[in-house]
C-alpha cells in the first residue's frame, strides 16, 4: 500500500517524494543507531570472555564466530 502511495507522490510532486524517502531513511538510520548503542555494551562484555578464553587455548574464532550466528538466528 505504502508503494502505491509513493508511485502516486512521484506523479504529483517529486519534492513531496524525496521527503517522504528522506523520513524513511532517517527512521531506519535511528533504529540502527539505537540499536548499536544498546547492543555494543553487551557485545564489549562477550569480546572480553572471548579473548580471556581464546587465550586459554578454549577454541579459535571461528566456532565462536558460528556460535554467535547460530543463536541470532533461532
Amino acid at each position: 500500500m505504502q508503494g502505491v502511495e509513493l508511485v502516486s507522490l512521484l506523479k504529483d510532486n517529486s519534492k513531496e517524494l524525496m521527503s517522504v524517502i528522506g523520513a524513511i531513511i532517517f527512521t531506519i538510520e535511528f533504529v540502527g543507531f539505537a540499536n548499536n548503542s544498546t547492543v555494543q555494551p553487551l557485545i564489549n562484555t562477550k569480546r572480553s570472555v572471548f579473548y580471556r578464553e581464546k587465550a586459554v587455548g578454549m577454541y579459535s574464532a571461528l566456532p565462536y564466530a558460528l556460535y554467535h550466528v547460530f543463536v541470532y538466528l533461532c
